[in-house]
């Protein structure tokens, strides 16, 4: 051998380089058709030639054969397509036994191999025959299906050993590890399809193996090896090859499903599938109902398959699993432009339940209607059947309808589906009526104003039972009691006017009309039910109430038939009266109900006077005599307190007045008994009363004197008495009435108002009057002075009073003969020197009179503080206009304001101030939280007034322009009975942030009250970098690392946050419209999959209502700068013809998960992620954070990632990932244990990523897969060495960070590429560098 490599080396140098033979090949192969054999024959037979050593063949077979062995292993062809034609066959043999062959497992090598004997076989056939270079050319195109073609390879293989292998050729093992390789591969593959039952993906792959068995019988030895291998390496081949399906079902199946019905509907699918438990059918359902026939069994179970027979046997069997079949053909084929309907249903009747052939009939007549609508509701109604629970009342009556045949041209299928359902819908029907009688009973129970939706519930139930009365088949078929309750079912009108009614009566307070409201509670539930409750008299009156009602007079009318139905009268003069009602004036109805209103509301003298006013001033005699019974029962149950009311409230004018109308009136009916059991209508005082009119004017100025607004001197002028009475109190008027000085006026009026109530001292005062008539203005102002002091002080003090002015110097006579008139009319004795005790009372009593002055100046004080704070500038002026100084607080707070606040606090008005906080120390994400936009700073407007609670407003400072177009400031003013603001109370728009420091900067306001601007400052400025960690509403500090504030779990803080603005509530719509949009994506793809029960708490329990909701908003970009959110939330409603849904779910989606979910931007955005829309959640909910934290601790993270769907994403957002293992809601096994599982590499969680869900109408999310970027606390070991998968059974340790939607058919980039950006950002996190 050393000689070989000597010459090898000489023959190199003589010009036979391997080099130089692949330079000739020129990267060509033998089966290359340009190969060059001739070329590299003449080279190498040159370089031979020039060795006149290499005289034997052996020596040349030696060195050759070095040559060949020398050159690369890739290259080895060439060298034999060079050197074979040089070399003996037996040193070919030799080397084809020998260095030339591979193990035939090396199928890296196998394609170098061939073509060495495609090599000899074209110098040397001898050694390699035709023949098996035909089957060498045939393998080697083969080769490049082994690893992406298992199902092709395999066949192509399976035609080589058809047409025959010799069992010496060189290949033989070789394409016998081939076909053993790509069986096991095959095999796998076809047990991973079946496993999703994707029938069409496996028919391709495997319709050929139909045609083994035929060959198989041929007895070729060829074949036989072939079926040993398959036997061997791929057990149910014989399964697959007798399988034969229809072609178009699978196909169409392919085509129609989606990824989410495919998954769902693949334990019914897989009985197109083969028979892979016993092998010996075409497919799963013929052995499936071999085994039934032979079995004589009513049920069979193919995983979660479960169906149930009523009777056994393969044609029943037979006939189900046609009907079965034939019923997901048509759901899976025929689509309306919303939602497959039909594909609803059948899922509602097939799947996650055993099948009974009523279920399958359903279906059948169901799609044989055809109808959508029909459907929809038959699908609704069975979900919520099942559930024992009522399904929504529209659908309930729309599917009543639609299987009433009366009319219907082909009555045959809704007639059978009725025969299916009949039963089930009466007991519903019967349920139904319970349930909602309950609902109104539960409102009528409950003394309170009945609402909108009141209303709808009593117009939905009266709906109902139209809808029933309606329908024949449901009136043959209903039980007894309930055909009795619908007979005497109300009308829809009457339902609006009991409503109306309840609405009069129950918004009076009193007593008659709580009772009028309780009987039409009770009448409309008797209308409802056959409770037995009503009373004849009661029925009469509403209806009664009803029928004026139904005439429609006007609201006033309205209201007077409810008060006199509500008023403590006799049935018949009740009645009589509401009869009059509808022709009544509408003065006199206007005066009417406010006469009985009064009466009825504890006020009986007012309303006395008020219906005997509106009696008086009509002329038509049947209305005051069927009114006047009232009038007598409310002047008769008070007795004198008419009167006394008059005197002391409306004066001697009303009186007269009252009396001359209560005459008119009762003309001659007031009878004795009358008179004795009502005092106010005696004649003697009804007479006395039309005398006094003579007098009025007198009596008038009298009644309005200073004096006369003390004691009891008027009721003594008003009932006059006596003959003898009345004859003296006429000679007092005639003195009164010559008496013109005003200020002996005065003195008469104030001894004419001594007059006691009985007149015992008249005579005393017509004594006195002359005498005051002739004293001079001096006596008369010591008169008024004695008596005032004897009427507001002490004895004592009058008498020192009466003493100082009797011995006055001033006073002649006369003043001193009327002093002594006084002291007589009022009991005095002060003519001798007061006592030391009297001069000292007369002291305090001055003393409280000034003491009363400085109290009365304190009171004026409070109301100019009181009016500034309405209207400064007006109060300014009119203080300035009086010549009172007006001063502000500011002044003062101005003067202690520290230096280093100077440049930030700005005075803006007398009593304003502007803080400015900067934002500096804020980060981006902070004030994306806070939707502040381009905001730099904070601008908080204080107001502070002497004596008045401080006020304020705040503002960021990119709304500065929006607020000087806007009509001035409107401050908050900080009062305990206010509580904190809840709704927008300034200008500009309302946000998170200033919704949060304002209720804050409130609170402290409450509780301290003003102290100075530095601490207001500090305030604002220490907590509006941290509200992320304080609840929303109360403030309460929440336990976690949060970017933007939530709501804390109190009930009482949630309520009060759904009644804030809309712009705080959806603040993701003003800043983020892309979360928004994701978010409602969320809701929407729950909704279509129907199930709601993932989110427990949404208002709106009703998946086709809240797709509908959805589906109606416009895109959220176009809501984004609108300048109402709540108009257009509020027009979308009306359209619909709901509440405010709209406004109600948007805001549950926005808020509900309490996380600050937001589009990743600029640092945030992970590179190497093209076409994937990405989203960050900064902060999940509050509990969530602080478990994460506390797992954290001062380790560190990794990066995971989870493949989900949409519809799993909102629960995910709200509680975070858990262990779901062995559940109802495991949606991909597993088999490594239970626990959450996680993937450290992309392009593994991406498998497990569902997408192809289309999103609601204005949507930009379709068809996207969820990928979810999870940050790993603690040490968790992957599944095995070799593996990326990591199962973590604590979900405290699992935090989602990021949502990719990535494009279905995208590719995922190598973990190197994502990992640091996504870890960097864990870390900004956590260290609250974002």
């Amino acid at each position: 051998m050393v000689k070989g490599f000597r010459s090898l080396v000489k023959l190199k140098d003589d010009g036979l380089e391997i080099r130089k033979v692949d330079k000739i090949a020129g990267g060509l192969h033998p089966l290359d058709a340009q190969f060059p054999w001739n070329r590299l024959r003449d080279y190498v037979d040159r370089c031979v030639k020039r060795q006149r050593s290499l005289r034997i063949p052996e020596g040349l077979d030696r060195l050759l054969t070095v040559f060949i062995i020398s050159h690369p292993q890739e290259l080895k062809d060439v060298a034999v397509a060079a050197c074979a034609h040089a070399l003996s066959t037996e040193t070919t043999l030799t080397l084809l036994n020998g260095h030339l062959r591979f193990g035939s497992t090396d199928f890296e090598a196998l394609p170098v191999f061939i073509q060495i004997l495609m090599a000899i076989n074209h110098v040397n056939p001898a050694v390699i025959s035709n023949e098996e270079a035909k089957l060498a050319r045939n393998l080697f195109p083969l080769l490049a299906l082994r690893m992406f073609d298992s199902g092709r390879m395999l066949q192509s293989l399976s035609t080589l050993y058809h047409t025959g292998i010799p069992l010496s050729s060189h290949l033989a093992t070789h394409i016998e590890a081939l076909a053993e390789q790509a069986a096991q591969k095959l095999s796998c593959q076809l047990e991973a399809i079946a496993a999703t039952s994707s029938w069409m993906v496996a028919y391709r792959l495997c319709s050929w193996l139909a045609i083994l068995p035929e060959h198989f019988e041929s007895a070729k030895s060829g074949l036989h090896s072939l079926k040993s291998i398959l036997d061997r390496s791929f057990p149910d081949w014989q399964a697959w090859s007798a399988w034969k399906p229809n072609q178009q079902d699978i196909l169409m199946y392919e085509k129609k499903l989606g990824n989410a019905e495919h998954i769902a509907l693949q334990d019914i699918l897989a009985l197109e599938g083969p028979d892979l438990a016993s092998g010996g059918y075409t497919t799963l359902r013929e052995g499936y109902i071999d085994m039934m026939s032979v079995t004589e069994t009513t049920y069979f179970r193919n995983k979660k398959l479960e169906i149930e027979l009523s009777t056994c046997g393969g044609d029943s069997a037979r006939q189900a699993l046609s009907s079965l079949s034939s019923a997901l053909r048509i759901a899976a084929t025929v689509k309306t432009s919303t939602n497959n309907c039909r594909m609803e249903l059948f899922r509602q009747i097939c799947i996650g339940k055993p099948i009974h052939e009523d279920g399958l009939k359903i279906l059948e007549h169901c799609f044989s209607i055809g109808l959508p609508l029909v459907i929809n509701d038959t699908n609704v109604f069975l979900q919520h059947y099942e559930m024992r629970s009522l399904p929504p009342m529209r659908n309930f009556q729309s599917l009543i309808t639609a299987l009433d045949t009366n009319g219907k041209i082909s009555a045959s299928p809704y007639q059978k589906l009725r025969e299916l359902l009949g039963p089930k819908i009466l007991e519903t029907v019967d349920r139904m009526l319970e349930s909602r009688l309950q609902v109104i009973q539960s409102i009528i129970n409950v003394e309170r104003a009945w609402t909108n939706h009141d209303l709808g519930v009593f117009e939905e139930m009266q709906s109902f039972g139209e809808v029933l009365l309606g329908t024949s088949w449901i009136m043959i078929s209903a039980s007894p009691d309930t055909k009795a309750i619908l007979r005497q079912w109300p009308v829809v009108a009457e339902i609006g006017y009991c409503y109306d009614l309840y609405a009069f009566t129950f918004s009076d307070q009193a007593e008659g009309r709580k009772a009028l409201a309780k009987k039409l509670a009770r009448y409309l539930v008797g209308r409802f039910s056959q409770s037995g409750s009503l009373v004849v008299d009661e029925v009469h009156l509403v209806e009664t109430l009803i029928e004026i009602w139904r005439k429609g007079p006007k609201q006033s009318q309205r209201r007077l038939a409810v008060a006199l139905a509500g008023a403590d009268l006799g049935v018949d003069v009740k009645f009589r009266c509401i009869a009059f009602v509808p022709s009544l004036e509408s003065n006199l109805v206007s005066s009417l109900l406010s006469a009985i209103t009064k009466n009825t509301f504890t006020q009986p003298e007012e309303a006395s006077i008020v219906l005997a006013h509106s009696l008086a001033s009509s002329h038509d005699v049947s209305i005051i005599r069927a009114f006047r019974p009232i009038l007598f029962e409310m002047v008769q149950s008070q007795g004198e307190g008419l009167l006394t009311y008059t005197l002391e409230n409306l004066g001697v004018s009303a009186w007269v007045t009252l009396a001359q109308q209560i005459e008119t009136i009762f003309e001659n009916s007031i009878s004795g008994d009358m008179i004795t059991t009502t005092p106010s209508l005696h004649p003697e005082l009804l007479n006395w009363a039309c005398r006094l009119w003579k007098d009025l004017d007198l009596l008038k100025r009298l009644e309005r004197s200073k004096p006369m607004q003390h004691g009891s001197a008027m009721q003594c002028i008003i009932r006059g008495g006596s003959p003898s009475l009345q004859s003296d109190l006429v000679r007092i008027f005639d003195v009164l009435s010559s008496t013109f000085d005003s200020s002996r006026l005065e003195a008469l009026h104030a001894v004419t108002a001594q007059l006691a109530a009985d007149g015992g001292n008249v005579a005393l005062i017509l004594k006195a009057m002359p005498v005051i008539t002739v004293t001079t203005l001096s006596g008369a102002e010591a008169c008024v002075q004695v008596i005032e002091c004897y009427e507001e002080a002490q004895i004592e003090v009058a008498e020192t009073i009466l003493w100082v002015w009797y011995n006055s110097s001033d006073l002649m006579p006369n003043d001193k003969l009327a002093l002594e008139m006084i002291a007589e009319v009022l009991g005095l004795y002060g003519f001798d020197s007061p006592s030391f005790e009297s001069l000292i009372a007369t002291e305090r009593h001055l003393q409280e009179e000034y003491t009363a002055l400085l109290k009365e100046a304190r009171r004026l004080e409070g109301l100019r503080l009181a009016f500034k704070s309405l209207d400064p500038k007006s109060t300014t002026d009119m203080l300035n206009s009086l010549g009172v100084e007006d001063s502000s607080p500011l002044d003062e707070i101005f003067d202690s304001i520290p230096t280093d606040l100077i440049n930030v606090v700005e005075r803006i008005g007398e009593n304003e101030v502007e803080l400015q906080i900067p934002l500096s120390n804020i980060t981006a994400l902070q004030k994306r939280a806070m939707g502040s936009g381009t905001a730099q700073s904070l601008l908080v407007r204080l107001v502070l007034e002497n004596g008045l609670p401080p006020g304020f407003c705040m503002h960021f400072d990119n709304e500065t322009e929006e607020i000087a177009n806007s009509s001035g400031h409107f401050p908050w003013i900080a009062l305990a009975e206010s509580g904190d603001p809840i709704q927008p109370y300034c200008h500009g728009a309302t946000t998170l942030a200033t919704y949060q420091m304002s209720r804050l900067l409130s609170r402290h306001l409450v509780k301290n009250g003003f102290s100075t601007i530095q601490d207001i400052y500090t305030l604002i400025a220490t907590e509006i970098t941290a509200l992320g960690s304080r609840c929303v509403v109360c403030g309460r500090k929440q336990n976690a690392p949060l970017r933007r504030a939530a709501v804390c779990p109190d009930d009482a803080c949630q309520q009060i946050f759904d009644g804030s603005s809309l712009d705080v509530r959806l603040s993701d719509v003003r800043n983020d419209p892309a979360v928004t949009d994701l978010l409602l994506t969320m809701i929407y793809t729950i909704a279509c999959s129907g199930t709601l029960n993932l989110l427990p708490g949404l208002p709106i329990w009703d998946a086709p209502a809240v797709k509908e909701i959805i589906n109606a908003l416009p895109p959220i970009a176009q809501l984004q700068h609108l300048d109402s959110l709540g108009a257009i939330l509020s027009s979308l409603d009306k359209v619909r013809g709901s509440g405010n849904q709209t406004a109600k779910l948007l805001s549950w989606t926005c808020s509900n998960y309490r996380g600050f979910l937001t589009s990743a931007t600029d640092t945030l955005k992970i590179p190497s992620l093209p076409g994937a829309h990405q989203f960050m959640l900064a902060s999940a909910a509050p509990e969530l954070e602080h478990n994460f934290a506390k797992k954290v601790g001062n380790g560190t993270t990794r990066v995971m990632f989870h493949g989900t769907s949409y519809e799993r994403l909102y629960p995910i957002l709200r509680g975070g990932l858990k262990d779901l293992s062995g559940t109802t809601l495991q949606r991909h096994g597993h088999s490594f244990g239970n626990g959450i599982y996680l993937a450290s590499d992309p392009q593994t969680a991406f498998g497990f990523a569902t997408g192809g869900v289309s999103s609601w109408t204005g949507s930009n999310f379709s068809n996207y897969r969820v990928l979810l970027g999870v940050e790993l606390a603690g040490t968790w070991s992957p599944t095995s060495a070799n593996s990326t998968i990591h199962v973590v059974t604590d979900p405290a340790c699992v935090m989602v960070r990021y949502v990719f939607l990535v494009p279905s058919n995208a590719t995922m980039p190598l973990v190197q590429h994502v990992t640091p950006a996504m870890s960097s950002v864990y870390a900004s996190l956590r260290s609250g560098a974002i």
